[in-house]
């Protein structure tokens, strides 16, 4: 699958506001360009933290997270020394990160990312800059 810009990713990158909401069906492309737009933050922004968060591990991995590895890949941007499997963290080489988990996974709020990417069944995905 080739990963590319595409209106969804322009009208990302257009939005401004503190909380940005994307809505679309099933299939619309709301979480390729979400994580297209994330990765090209992480690696143009030193030290930023980001935050993929989905309702269980299992959605995350069968979704976002699979997604994200896959535009890594072909795009050649993946490192294997970057990856964490076990806690789900891809550090880029900037110190910038970008790491996948369900809510219960964390206790405080406090340790989301400065941005969080909330992935919400088919219907809504929220791009969220937290203050750090």
């Amino acid at each position: 699958m080739s990963y590319q810009a595409t209106t969804a990713l322009t009208k990302i990158q257009a939005l401004k506001k503190r909380i940005r909401v994307i809505q679309g069906g099933t299939s619309a492309g709301k979480t390729i360009a979400i994580l297209l737009y994330l990765i090209d933050l992480a690696q143009t922004h030193e030290g930023l933290s980001i935050s993929v968060v989905s309702e269980t591990i299992p959605h995350l991995k069968r979704g976002a997270r699979r997604d994200f590895l896959n535009i890594m890949h072909e795009h050649r941007f993946y490192q294997d020394g970057c990856w964490s499997r076990s806690d789900n963290i891809y550090t880029f080489k900037n110190r910038s990160y970008i790491e996948f988990f369900q809510p219960m996974t964390r206790v405080r709020l406090g340790v989301l990312g400065v941005m969080c990417y909330l992935s919400t069944s088919v219907i809504m995905s929220v791009i969220v800059p937290m203050t750090s």
